[in-house]
């Protein structure tokens, strides 16, 4: 038998993207909400009032990955879109969901909803 989670803790997991490939030790908390926070508010997805479009960022302590939770399940959708493959400090980012993560509702048409913790 599955682990089943509360509404909330699924919710919070559907907001939740995986940001690896990281230039450790340079990246940090704030560099990544300084990447992230400007195209976030650009986005249609963003609604200011519910709040900063990045809500948290949990480097790990390597500092080769960190987990990112947006405002919406629909920006973080739009999130991975837009920062998957993109080249942030000369490496590429590898964005996908967390280890655990069951899909709520249909992903974006042409959006890989793979594992990236084992690339």
């Amino acid at each position: 038998a599955g682990i089943i989670c509360p509404p909330s803790v699924a919710n919070s997991r559907r907001r939740e993207l995986y940001f690896g490939g990281l230039l450790a030790p340079t990246t940090n908390e704030e560099l990544m909400r300084e990447l992230l926070t400007p195209t976030c508010m650009e986005m249609p997805e963003y609604i200011a009032e519910m709040g900063p479009p990045v809500q948290r960022v949990s480097m790990a302590s390597n500092g080769l990955y960190c987990f990112v939770q947006f405002q919406s399940n629909e920006m973080t959708d739009r999130a991975y879109e837009v920062f998957n493959e993109l080249d942030f400090l000369g490496r590429r980012l590898r964005v996908g969901r967390p280890q655990g993560y069951t899909q709520g509702t249909q992903p974006p048409e042409g959006a890989a909803m793979n594992d990236a913790m084992s690339a």
